[in-house]
């Protein structure tokens, strides 16, 4: 046996736009806008349903209702967050709760008059809290809903309020920021009112909750982000869903951005050649892969973590039927997700045990372990193999594991980078028979 190391394999690197990314349900709330040097102008606009608090309110006889605030908690922030920016609350024009799901580039129709406005700078919030105080007639017409009834219901929320909309200024230049989506504790409208004795007591309408019920074959979507870019003068102008742009056509290098659906198709042509070598072992695979600008930049933070998406023979990611049960609920229900990489020492052909990449700041680079993934691939060029562990050899996406939920974007050194060379570096064994 025989045991060989190279690291100049052909690795074909390429920059595709997916069609579609899911945003049903995420974890925050985006709102805002920026323009970026690479990946153009990008805005984010949420939309989402409102639900009373479960108990009976008691306001008492002459109360005096002051104000009705939207109360929002920042958690992520994407872009300079020095520079003032302004959101905007509107009231939905038609429902939002729907069966299904809704995709990034949705939208829904929202009422003209905003509910009110604020203009501020991230940096400078308090305890990373917006309030938003609303307009008088809103804060009446919630309050003749809540007189009405004294334990206010759903149904009866949806009849006057679809919903609300959080929507930035068409001049910002600032920041996508993402508010808590995910408790009705952070996020939420807060109705101020003086009881008899004059004390100041609050009302509270929270975002309304994922839920299933038995006779539903998925929650339902009860929000959803929308976010776009207008890609016009930056090299990414041309690009169309799995359209391959080459490296060379983006000075050597590829782009990855979660929410826009940007992602590195990596494809390796030249496996197939190891076949003539004879039997061979893959002892281990790492695919290396570098940022080449704004490493260091405070507002253009890299994604957190990685997944490797396999592909079909159309380039497209291939999905997979999973089980799902809700947080809270024995309720089972039918998904589908997208096959990754799975972590070495895990089934290769399994799901749930999806490999994570995360960069290492002493190397300044992304190193992924994928050697139980080239030896499936290895095995379906073989044809003296005769096992079941086969994989195509389609290539991989590389995209941000928190794809339905941030923008955050990293350009990569493609495999003729000068400096920053993506490569799979592997070793391997050449099994010598007689």
């Amino acid at each position: 046996m025989k045991v060989v190391f190279t690291d100049t394999i052909t690795v074909k690197t390429s920059t595709i736009l997916i069609d579609s990314v899911q945003s049903s349900n995420a974890t925050y709330l985006l709102v805002g806008q920026y323009n970026d040097p690479y990946f153009g102008k990008i805005t984010a606009k949420s939309f989402f349903a409102m639900a009373p608090r479960a108990a009976a309110h008691k306001f008492g006889s002459n109360p005096q209702f002051q104000r009705l605030t939207m109360v929002l908690y920042k958690q992520y922030a994407y872009g300079d967050t020095t520079r003032s920016q302004t959101v905007y609350v509107h009231k939905l024009a038609v429902p939002i709760v729907k069966e299904g799901r809704y995709y990034s580039f949705e939208s829904k129709a929202v009422e003209p008059t905003p509910l009110g406005s604020k203009t501020f700078a991230a940096k400078d919030l308090f305890g990373r809290v917006v309030e938003i105080d609303l307009s008088d007639s809103f804060r009446d017409e919630i309050v003749s809903l809540l007189q009405s009834t004294d334990s206010l219901t759903q149904e009866q929320l949806d009849a006057v309020l679809y919903g609300l909309a959080l929507l930035p200024d068409p001049n910002d230049d600032a920041a996508i920021l993402g508010f808590s989506a995910s408790s009705a504790l952070l996020s939420f409208l807060r109705l101020e009112y003086l009881d008899d004795k004059g004390a100041k007591n609050y009302y509270y309408i929270g975002l309304r909750p994922v839920s299933i019920t038995a006779n539903e074959t998925a929650p339902k979507a009860v929000r959803f982000n929308q976010v776009t870019a207008d890609r016009s003068g930056t090299a990414l102008a041309g690009v169309s869903p799995y359209a391959p742009i080459p490296e060379a056509a983006l000075g050597n290098a590829a782009y990855i951005q979660g929410l826009l659906g940007v992602g590195t198709k990596i494809e390796f042509p030249y496996l197939s050649e190891f076949q003539k070598l004879g039997l061979v072992a893959i002892n281990q695979a790492y695919l290396l892969f570098s940022p080449v600008v704004d490493v260091e930049s405070p507002f253009y933070t890299m994604p957190n973590a990685f997944h490797l998406l396999e592909l079909d023979a159309n380039g497209k990611p291939i999905k997979v039927p999973i089980s799902r049960t809700q947080p809270g609920s024995s309720i089972v229900w039918k998904d589908t997700i997208y096959r990754k990489v799975q972590t070495e020492g895990f089934d290769p052909l399994g799901v749930g045990q999806d490999l994570l990449v995360y960069y290492d700041p002493l190397t300044r680079s992304y190193n992924a372990n994928i050697t139980s993934y080239i030896q499936c691939v290895m095995n379906g060029l073989s044809n003296r193999y005769q096992g079941s562990a086969i994989k195509n050899n389609h290539g991989l996406l590389i995209l941000p594991s928190s794809l339905s939920n941030e923008v955050n974007r990293i350009i990569i050194g493609g495999h003729l980078h000068s400096g920053k060379r993506l490569h799979l570096r592997l070793f391997y064994s050449i099994i010598q028979t007689e």
